[in-house]
């Protein structure tokens, strides 16, 4: 079973400002992993608790896509990407 993804407004802005290699690395990592398999990712713990948080290494730099599941609507709602640096920081900005 495949889930669509979105990316949410949040997600956008945050895409827009890495290495155009890093956002294609994201897209295929959205479509191929994410999007098969959202269960594998770390859920997070309150406050965050309705995310999951992926983890990847590119560039010797971890990174991180938060996302959360509608699972009726079978779609993945990535609400935040960046460097691991400040991510769940930024992650609880963006959730309040």
């Amino acid at each position: 079973m495949s889930f669509s993804v979105y990316i949410a407004s949040s997600a956008r802005k945050a895409v827009k400002k890495l290495p155009r290699n890093i956002r294609e690395e994201i897209v295929q990592l959205s479509r191929e992993i994410i999007a098969r398999n959202p269960y594998d990712a770390e859920k997070l713990q309150k406050p965050l608790h309705e995310c999951r948080s992926f983890h990847f290494k590119l560039d010797n730099i971890h990174y991180r896509i938060a996302y959360r599941i509608a699972v009726k609507e079978k779609r993945i709602d990535i609400v935040l990407v960046g460097p691991r640096e400040g991510f769940y920081e930024r992650l609880r900005r963006v959730l309040k």
